[in-house]
């Protein structure tokens, strides 16, 4: 890895496409099911000599710790490439157009075997490949985020990934889910006024009536809310961290990352003096600001 971003060779358009060919080909290596090591190891190779991803250390890092044998690595590496590939330099015969007729059989195939929230994981990367479009991922992942509270919606979800528009289905669903207080999420005037404070729509879909029993709406409105990126490393220097976020905050919720190791969490604020000392230790704090 060199120590600094060479920026002209990044942006050679020539350069960029060749990346994004190599990029394309190991999702499609990833995407099948069941994978062919030596694809996988053969593509994985290529980008990861890829000479622009030298400056990319996300990247490379991410790519170099693919293990087929962990979907976690899978799961996060199909994600970053998702995010990648649409900032590159296209060209008509990249190959991802004929990427996207091998990976739709695959996320058939994965669909039909799906018996985890890890299978779910990888299907959402799948859809937003094929369609190059977030919508059908986004409400996957807020479905499979579900999953932790009711594991009965794991049924309801494949019912809907086999509809034939499966965007509409499973929003008709967590719409469902949401309005019968299936899982005891919140609505009406509670979800309005955490939007309207600037709160995603995906995440304050998540809290629960039982996080905002003892919090008046006056509080919502004024104290400081805010998300946090929380890796259990933390605890092995801090070990009293968590009391302390217990002390001085109300966890509105939490979902977990894609590595099963580090969680997002929405916070309201009740201790701001306490919180500080918080935010000295992790730096991954984020006002809620509409």
């Amino acid at each position: 890895m060199t120590d600094h971003f060479d920026f002209g060779s990044f942006m050679d358009l020539d350069n960029q496409a060749g990346l994004r060919k190599n990029c394309i080909s190991l999702f499609s290596a990833l995407a099948q099911c069941p994978q062919d090591v030596s694809h996988v190891d053969m593509y994985k190779s290529a980008l990861i000599n890829d000479p622009l991803v030298d400056s990319l250390e996300g990247l490379h890092s991410t790519v170099t710790a693919i293990d087929l044998n962990d979907e976690t690595s899978i799961i996060k590496s199909m994600s970053l490439l998702n995010l990648v590939v649409p900032s590159l330099n296209d060209a008509e015969d990249d190959g991802l157009v004929q990427s996207q007729r091998i990976v739709a059989p695959a996320l058939d195939e994965r669909i039909r075997l799906a018996k985890t929230k890890n299978d779910l994981l990888t299907i959402a990367q799948l859809l937003q490949w094929i369609d190059q479009s977030a919508e059908a991922s986004q409400r996957l992942h807020q479905l499979t985020d579900l999953l932790d509270q009711d594991a009965a919606i794991f049924e309801k979800v494949l019912s809907a990934l086999t509809s034939a528009d499966r965007a509409a289905a499973m929003g008709s669903l967590l719409a469902t889910l949401l309005e019968n207080h299936h899982v005891g999420f919140i609505a009406g005037d509670r979800r309005e006024l955490l939007l309207g404070r600037g709160v995603e729509e995906w995440l304050a879909n998540l809290v629960t009536n039982d996080a905002l029993s003892d919090i008046s709406d006056q509080d919502l409105l004024s104290k400081t809310l805010c998300t946090m990126q929380f890796d259990e490393e933390v605890l092995d220097e801090h070990p009293n961290f968590m009391d302390h976020l217990m002390a001085s905050c109300i966890i509105l919720t939490s979902t977990g990352k894609t590595d099963n190791s580090s969680f997002l969490f929405l916070l309201l604020v009740l201790d701001e003096a306490l919180f500080d000392t918080l935010r000295k230790i992790n730096d991954t704090v984020q006002e809620v600001r509409n």
